[in-house]
């Protein structure tokens, strides 16, 4: 934990970054509340807990969700950003393959999930539980084939596909089961 007796606020990190790991913050004097240049990373996994909340790991960044999210980000993995409920707007993931479970928890303040990315095979559990504002879904995946029954817990009004829908129904079925 290299920054464990800074009391750093706000972290500016490099275009060349490929790994962001929670474990490297404290748990203890959790004051980063921002991380400038993460959008310009070349990072394509976050790990369990990488920018969470509840794991008490970071404070609650502020602002648009795009100035957290790397362009080329493929994996996100479990609680990733749980929590974080300051982040605002358009959710985009161009290149999402994996979105673990509960990783959006608590994102109350995004407002769409916009996934062009054909490759998206999973989404887990609870991914995107209590995204209040979160209303409408626009997909492009034609090989989603593992999607949890409880993926969002609110009324998605606008659900979208660009492709076909999945060749799996089942996979269909329980993106839309509880909230259709």
């Amino acid at each position: 934990q290299p920054l464990r007796y800074t009391k750093a606020t706000v972290l500016r990190v490099p275009p060349a970054l490929t790994l962001l790991r929670g474990e490297n913050f404290p748990r203890t004097d959790s004051v980063v509340t921002n991380i400038i240049g993460l959008a310009e990373t070349k990072i394509t996994a976050y790990n369990t807990y990488a920018l969470c909340v509840a794991g008490a790991y970071f404070g609650k960044f502020n602002g648009p969700i795009m100035d957290f999210i790397p362009p080329k980000l493929e994996t996100i993995g479990g609680s990733a950003l749980r929590g974080q409920s300051n982040l605002t707007g358009p959710l985009i993931l161009p290149c999402a393959k994996t979105i673990g479970g509960n990783s959006f928890d608590g994102c109350s303040s995004i407002t769409e999930l916009y996934s062009t990315s054909p490759n998206l095979t999973t989404l887990s559990a609870n991914a995107f539980k209590d995204c209040t504002q979160l209303l409408k879904v626009t997909l492009a995946s034609p090989v989603l084939s593992s999607v949890a029954v409880d993926v969002f817990n609110i009324a998605i009004t606008n659900l979208t596909w660009f492709s076909a829908p999945p060749a799996s129904r089942e996979a269909f079925d329980n993106l839309i089961t509880k909230v259709a």
